[in-house]
């Protein structure tokens, strides 16, 4: 790892991830902070200007209006290294249930391709332990994982299919009263915008290594 240096702004770029896991979020008040007591923390980034941790703080510094900012570049081995800094990176921000989902599939999928990569297997890997992915996120258990898991990919489904009310009643269900309220809905198809009772195996969103 290098030391700090200052990139342009505009060179800087959001990892995919980021935005798939976390969403947009409301970054005026620390811009105010930012503005008020200055960066305190370097933004690391890959070489090419891709971000792995600080996406907020550079969405509140362009916000600002500021043309540098204060980077450590870093090389990664592989995907997976880079994609746990930024998963670790964000290990002690408050989450939604949605996040703490969304993380855990990327553990999974992280887990599962170290596990090709450690056996040398062309095919699947053997899979990470529900309950070890849900404390990892920090939800309760392997159970409550799984429900979540499904009410994200029933989120996904709808709004791949422009079902936006469907996928934000989801949402709001999820983050605001509980995983098991939120998994209620969708099996027992109460979402609003549902026009039929169908038995749907939801489809996993697996991010790609």
């Amino acid at each position: 790892m290098s030391n700090i240096q200052q990139r342009k702004v505009a060179e800087l770029y959001p990892h995919p991830k980021n935005q798939s896991i976390y969403g947009d979020e409301d970054i005026k008040e620390l811009a105010q902070s930012i503005e008020e007591q200055g960066l305190n923390k370097a933004l690391l980034i890959r070489p090419d200007g891709r971000i792995i941790s600080g996406h907020r703080r550079w969405k509140a510094v362009k916000l600002l209006g500021w043309e540098t900012v204060n980077v450590i570049e870093q090389e990664f081995t592989d995907d997976a290294e880079e994609l746990k800094t930024l998963l670790i990176s964000n290990e002690y921000r408050a989450k939604t249930n949605e996040q703490k989902c969304r993380e855990g599939l990327l553990w999974e999928h992280i887990e599962q391709a170290e596990s090709r990569k450690l056996m040398g297997l062309k095919g699947k890997g053997k899979g990470p332990s529900r309950n070890r992915i849900a404390k990892k996120v920090g939800l309760q258990s392997g159970p409550t994982y799984n429900k979540a898991r499904i009410v994200v990919s029933a989120i996904d489904k709808a709004q791949e299919s422009s079902e936006f009310a469907k996928a934000d009643a989801l949402k709001k269900v999820l983050n605001e009263k509980s995983i098991s309220a939120a998994f209620e809905m969708v099996t027992a198809n109460k979402v609003p915008g549902e026009t039929e009772h169908t038995q749907t195996q939801w489809i996993q969103h697996f991010p790609v290594l």
